[in-house]
């Protein structure tokens, strides 16, 4: 799946010269995180990626800000407008769906291990 470029898509200020590279690279994770949120595929690592992103996005506020000071953004208007792209590709649904595809991968992880057959 191709990567959206949401973030950086956005102007950079002329002021910040040679460090308009680092910026761009911020912008890239956060378009990342974005893809993360919304693509959720069949596969285990796409679901682990999904799942992730998530936890990451909801209980690690004080990074995602710094994350969001890199990358020259106002942390609260990008948490909002992640939400906001989420919902419109996803509906209101796509807590619900974090949920269903969290209880998914934890049901593959306990599945995945074989008993071992007792050696006479």
């Amino acid at each position: 799946m191709k990567r959206p470029h949401f973030f950086t898509a956005k102007a950079v200020d002329e002021g910040w010269g040679e460090l308009e590279t680092y910026i761009r690279l911020w912008r890239a994770s956060l378009d990342q995180l974005l893809q993360d949120l919304i693509y959720v595929g069949s596969g285990k690592e796409d679901k682990k990626a999904f799942i992730t992103a998530w936890e990451w996005f909801e209980n690690n506020e004080d990074d995602f800000e710094m994350v969001c000071d890199l990358a020259d953004l106002d942390h609260v208007r990008t948490r909002k407008e992640l939400k906001n792209l989420i919902a419109r590709v996803n509906g209101n649904r796509y807590k619900r769906q974090f949920k269903n595809s969290r209880k998914a991968f934890e049901g593959q992880e306990t599945r995945r291990i074989r008993r071992q057959k007792d050696k006479p």
